[in-house]
């Protein structure tokens, strides 16, 4: 754990942050984490990725195949991708919103474990139901509650120096926010509450990355999230 000369070195004005970063201040948003002693993010991850390796291994989970509805960069032959795939181009820096949709019952809540366990390793998940977690509340239209949400989900205090350190550790590095159930929030809701996550990610263009998960829209496309970058819609399995 970083020691308290560490903290107070890392938690600057936020313009003299890269300059800091760049001499070495490692507190990233999984540093923390991975260290702080009131969070069981490192043991959690390392228990979801043994778990997915024996279900892969004693076929308790199958790999999906997807149907490509919209892709950044060059469409893959046949509109046809593996979740490897997947996972390699929400990775990639310039891949910030992606849609992935699915009637009941063909894996979309297990697609997001998946992807978990091969990723929060190195990137930070968060996962949000944006109907019992968003929807519930008093949804303004803007990200104040969600910044709220992730702060007390990082354990981090209430004043201007926690929204600060908040604020740093969130411009640290990449991390994914794994959002569920839009299409259980009440239509008169749910484009607020896309706007939420779309201003959330504007506060963050750099690190943000946002994976939602729904069955495939009926009345507006995407569920009024703009700025899509994938849009794929997973295939039965034959």
């Amino acid at each position: 754990m970083p020691s308290i000369a560490d903290r107070l070195r890392c938690q600057p004005a936020l313009v003299l942050i890269p300059l800091l970063l760049s001499f070495g201040c490692t507190s990233t948003l999984l540093v923390h984490l991975n260290t702080h002693e009131e969070l069981s993010y490192k043991a959690t991850c390392a228990k979801a990725a043994v778990s997915h390796t024996n279900d892969l291994a004693n076929g308790r989970y199958f790999l999906p195949e997807f149907h490509v509805e919209k892709w950044r960069g060059t469409m893959p032959s046949g509109k046809k991708i593996t979740e490897k795939e997947l996972i390699a181009q929400l990775l990639k820096p310039k891949t910030k919103l992606a849609m992935v949709t699915g009637r009941g019952g063909l894996g979309k809540t297990r697609l997001a474990k998946s992807i978990e366990a091969q990723t929060c390793k190195t990137t930070p998940i968060f996962k949000l139901d944006l109907n019992k977690d968003v929807a519930a509340h008093d949804v303004q239209g803007n990200d104040a509650m969600l910044l709220m949400m992730l702060a007390k989900q990082l354990r981090i205090g209430g004043g201007q120096e926690g929204l600060n350190e908040l604020d740093r550790l969130l411009r640290s590095q990449p991390w994914i926010v794994l959002a569920d159930a839009i299409e259980e929030v009440d239509l008169l809701k749910r484009a607020k509450v896309a706007l939420s996550l779309t201003k959330l990610r504007l506060r963050y263009p750099n690190t943000l990355k946002v994976v939602v998960f729904a069955r495939p829209p009926l009345l507006v496309p995407h569920y009024g999230f703009s700025l899509v970058d994938i849009a794929v819609q997973i295939l039965p399995i034959t």
